[in-house]
């Protein structure tokens, strides 16, 4: 998320359920490093989704950083691993095939 995207949603929504959110900028690898580091197990990662709006086309490895994204998130039935775009999945890969 960009910090404008954050400024507006802490405030339209940070007197509710986002005033306990955290915005964390760091790479995939690193986070599940710290992870596992900490003793991540069977109950899988912390996180309960990860979105990417308009920007896995611009990672190098796609399938790597899905893959990674995956095993942050908490091994639960309402855990998401969420991939969107405004212009559908046939601009998505030819943009990344341009890239």
């Amino acid at each position: 998320l960009s910090s404008r995207m954050v400024e507006v949603a802490r405030q339209a929504h940070g007197d509710g359920a986002l005033a306990a959110a955290a915005f964390d900028d760091r790479s995939f690898a690193d986070v599940l490093a710290e992870e596992v580091a900490a003793g991540a197990g069977a109950e899988g990662g912390r996180h309960d989704a990860v979105l990417f709006n308009g920007a896995l086309q611009f990672f190098a490895d796609p399938v790597a950083t899905l893959q990674q994204a995956a095993g942050l998130l908490r091994r639960s039935p309402h855990s998401r691993l969420v991939v969107a775009h405004v212009s559908g999945a046939a601009f998505v890969e030819r943009e990344r095939q341009e890239n």
